[in-house]
This record gives structure tokens, C-alpha cells and sequence, in this order.
């Protein structure tokens, strides 16, 4: 436990730290020729609605300094409250830094509510200079030696706790205790979330309240909560994750940022030693509703199992190594009009050359024959096209998308691994879907990308087609004829 003499760190101090972080590193300095410690302040231009903030309780020491600032608080708090009850000070300090029930005689008789180390309302002053300051309502406003900018105040909104005591339940008001059968308990214990609901969210819903409610989000589970029991954790067994904070002003416009400008789509390549493009651009006039895509990735770190090989400790991570995107309509149906590989910022364990064609050499400005970019330049590229709402066809996409971590709308999303697809069975590889209906083959040396595309919208042409001159009927039976050749088969092709 940390000391009573180390100072007391607000909650608004640490998240004032936390915006304008200070961080060093060894950089190369041209006038010393040799590598100097730089220093570095992060300045906020700014401010947001919402503050989403990673409470960062994961390891041992920021778990200690939690809960030494939560009790300590707390503490201190419910000892001015007593006082000013009882114009002494009385009762066992062990006693008041134990968990309380949100309805427990020592929470509800107090005159003075209880403060938390996470406060409920929070001011953040965004001053000239780019710095800001934090103040909690019991604070005294700073004098600032920069001119003032702007300054917000914010609600505490919402609370994801991870639950981690194996003899941890909620009870009948939403608050954790412990019980003696732990059956029920997931063994990695569970995340919660506690959420402040306006008044006029409650009336619309049929339900008459003059203050704002807390509620209990537990999986399936929601119901009221205490506001004691929503904002002051037990520490013991109940870790904070995530919290949110909003803006306390309901009239304030969330900012809607502007579209993306079309230069995105002519950002030049880190380099490109080629004579001629592979790809045409678009023009920027050019109208654009369908579009082939497909991906290729590389392996960063392979997935980290256990020694029993019962559970995953680290999930693999994969990098975007090139992007291809095909015109699916228009005049120019088919060509392509981005073909680009991306340049890795991090080491690459596996390439997978047999199934993705790309080598390192590939993603290296050093040694690249083809039109290289940066990882943000590519996906720009993409959230441009999401903005202006075209359709992208291609196969396997959900699982794409998801490794880039980009949320396109399920209505511009046309997958043809789900159209040619019957519950219960196998997902059917683009080769084999491609030989069986086009009677075409593709990847009969390597992938590319660019033809992948291509396959997929002809796929898409063919299934559209067959659907409106047959009906559905007909291509269920067409599926089911994919299905009996591919098992007789073993879904491999057969050889010319």
C-alpha cells in the first residue's frame, strides 16, 4: 500500500496529465551528428463533446493506485461528513473505507454525500497555448497565465466495469456481493456498465422522473441502479475499464466532420519506379455505384496459445499489405482504379507468399517495384468511397474489414462468400465458385488481387442475373448442385 504521505492526485490532474502528455525519445540531431533525448508535449486544439477515457486498471500498480486514491478520498470525505454531524469525529476508519451498500445507513444518513475519486461533473479550460486544466466542483477555478479559450463542463455518463471476483454477483439492486456458490460467475469474471439516463430519455420511455436514473447493463440484464453503487466502486473486485463523459450542455451539437475531399484519391505514392500505372485513377467527375475489391494481409505476430493449447493469451495480428478496388459499372467496367501496396511500419513474421503473392521486398521503399503507400493513405482512400456511398463486392469481406477495423454499412457490402453460401455448410472458396459457375479459373499460381476483384463482381453479375430471369428457387438448386460437386470433389479442381 502506498504511503498516507504521497500526495493525493485528483482525478482532473490525472486526466489533465493524460491530455497534455509529456514524453521523451532519442532522436538524430544533424548539428550534434549524433542522437540527442528530445522532448515532447502533446497540445490539444480542441475540445470534444465526449471524453472517452481507458482507465488503464489492468496491471498490479495501477490497480494499487486506485484504490490508495479512492479510499483515501473516501476516507477523508465520510470523516468531514461525520463531523459535521456529530462535531467530532467517531467510528472505526476501517469501517468507512469498507464497500457500502448503496442503501446502507452510512451512505443514506450522511448529510454530505460521500465524494469518489471519480467525480461526477468535471471542468476542462482549453487555454492559447494548447495546455488545459481540470477542475472538480470542489476546487477553486486557477489563475491561468494563457489566455482563456474555451472551457466545458462534463457529466459522468457512463462506467464499464470488469467484475473480476470469482464470488462476485449482482444483487437485487444491481450492486456486487459476494455469495457462496460461484458457479454462475464466469471464470474471467465479467464486464458491466453503468449508465446515467436523463430525465427526458425516461419520459419518453413511460416512465415519470424528475433526476437523471443510473442503470445496470449486465448482458441481458437491465434495471435500476444506485447512484452510490453506479459511481463508487469496490475496488476489490470491481475495476473500472472505461469511462465516458459528456458535455453537459444537451443543446451542444455533436460536430459532424466535413466529407473527405477528393485530392485523398490523388495522393502520390511513397514511391513508384514503374513507367505506367497499373491502375486508372478516377476522375473526379466520375460516378461510381459498384466496386470489386479485395485484399491481401500479412502476418505481424503469429497467435499465442497457452502450453495446454485450451486458451488463446494473444490473438494473431495481421497488417493490410496491398488493396485493389475495380470499377463495377460505367464505361470503364473492370479496370481497376486502385491497385496499391502498403508500406509496414512494424516487423513482418509471415508474408504468406503462397496465398497473398507478396513478398517483403514488395512493402520495402527501398527495394518496391510497385505503386507503394502508406497504411492511412489506403484507408482514406476506402473511407472516401464508403462516404459516397458505393457498393463494394468481394469475398469474405466482414473478415476484411474487421482486420483493417473499418465499419462499412451492411447495405454497401455485397459478399459473395455469403450469396453462394447454404446454412449449416461450408463457406465455398472465390476458386472453386469461380470454376463451377464461370467456369473460369484464377489463382492457379498465385493471388491477385486485382483479379480476385474482378471474379467477384462477375460472380455478383451471374448471381443477380440467374436470380431475376430464374428466381430464388433455381438458385437454391444451383447451390445445392455447387455443394454435391464440390463433395465429390474435396473441393479441389480438377486438373486440366
Amino acid at each position: 500500500m502506498e504511503p498516507e504521505s504521497v500526495r493525493l492526485v485528483s482525478f482532473g490532474e490525472l486526466l489533465q496529465n493524460s491530455l497534455c502528455l509529456q514524453s521523451s525519445a532519442s532522436a538524430w540531431c544533424d548539428s550534434c551528428e549524433s542522437y540527442q533525448t528530445q522532448s515532447h508535449v502533446r497540445s490539444v486544439r480542441a475540445l470534444a463533446p465526449f471524453l472517452f477515457i481507458d482507465c488503464n486498471a489492468d496491471m498490479a500498480k495501477q490497480i494499487l493506485f486506485w484504490k490508495h486514491h479512492h479510499k483515501r478520498l473516501r476516507r477523508a470525505s465520510l470523516s468531514k461528513s461525520t463531523r459535521r454531524m456529530r462535531g467530532s469525529s467517531s467510528g472505526d476508519e476501517d469501517n468507512a473505507v469498507a464497500p457500502l451498500s448503496p442503501v446502507s445507513p452510512a451512505s443514506t444518513a450522511l448529510k454530505t454525500p460521500l465524494r469518489c475519486w471519480l467525480p461526477e461533473r468535471i471542468t476542462i479550460f482549453l487555454l492559447a497555448d494548447g495546455s488545459v486544466h481540470s477542475v472538480e466542483p470542489e476546487q477553486e477555478q486557477p489563475i491561468f497565465e494563457s489566455s482563456l479559450v474555451a472551457s466545458l463542463d462534463y457529466q459522468l455518463k457512463a462506467v464499464i466495469v470488469h467484475a473480476h471476483h470469482p464470488d462476485a454477483q449482482p444483487d437485487e439492486l444491481g450492486r456486487l456481493v459476494q455469495v457462496k456458490d460461484t458457479k454462475q460467475m464466469p471464470r474471467n469474471g465479467l464486464l458491466v456498465c453503468h449508465v446515467r439516463v436523463p430525465p427526458d430519455e425516461l419520459k419518453k420511455a413511460g416512465h415519470s422522473a424528475e433526476d437523471d436514473q443510473w442503470f445496470l447493463f449486465n448482458d441481458f440484464l437491465v434495471q435500476p441502479l444506485d447512484k452510490m453503487a453506479a459511481i463508487d466502486l469496490d475496488l476489490d473486485w470491481m475495476l473500472p475499464c472505461l469511462v465516458l463523459y459528456e458535455h453537459v450542455d444537451a443543446a451542444c451539437p455533436v460536430p459532424v466532420p466535413p466529407p473527405l475531399p477528393f485530392s485523398l484519391i490523388q495522393q502520390k505514392p511513397l514511391i513508384f519506379r514503374g513507367s505506367a500505372l497499373p491502375f486508372e485513377p478516377l476522375a473526379e467527375d466520375e460516378v461510381l455505384q459498384l466496386a470489386g475489391i479485395d485484399t491481401e494481409f500479412v502476418l505481424i505476430s503469429p497467435e499465442k496459445v497457452e502450453a495446454t493449447g485450451s486458451r488463446v493469451i494473444r490473438p494473431a495480428q495481421w497488417a493490410l499489405a496491398r488493396l485493389s478496388c475495380v470499377r463495377g459499372d460505367g464505361d470503364k467496367q473492370d479496370v481497376p482504379f486502385i491497385d496499391e501496396y502498403i508500406a509496414q511500419e512494424e516487423p513482418i513474421a509471415d508474408c504468406l507468399t503462397a496465398v497473398s503473392g507478396i513478398s517483403k521486398s514488395d512493402l520495402e521503399v527501398a527495394h518496391s517495384k510497385h505503386y507503394l503507400v502508406t497504411a492511412k493513405s489506403a484507408l482514406l482512400k476506402l473511407l472516401w468511397l464508403v462516404e459516397r456511398g458505393v457498393k463494394f463486392v468481394g469475398h469474405g469481406l466482414a473478415k476484411d474489414f474487421r482486420v483493417i477495423n473499418m465499419m462499412v454499412p451492411p447495405d454497401q457490402v455485397i459478399d459473395t462468400s455469403k450469396l453462394f453460401h447454404l446454412e449449416k455448410r461450408r463457406v465455398v472458396s472465390l476458386q472453386f465458385l469461380v470454376w463451377f459457375y464461370l467456369e473460369e479459373r484464377i489463382q492457379e499460381s498465385c493471388h491477385d488481387s486485382v483479379d480476385d476483384a474482378r471474379a467477384a463482381l462477375k460472380l455478383f453479375r451471374w448471381y443477380d442475373a440467374h436470380k431475376q430471369e430464374h428466381g430464388v428457387h433455381s438458385l437454391e438448386q444451383q447451390l445445392e448442385r455447387m455443394y454435391e460437386k464440390g463433395e465429390e470433389l474435396q473441393w479441389t479442381l480438377p486438373a486440366l
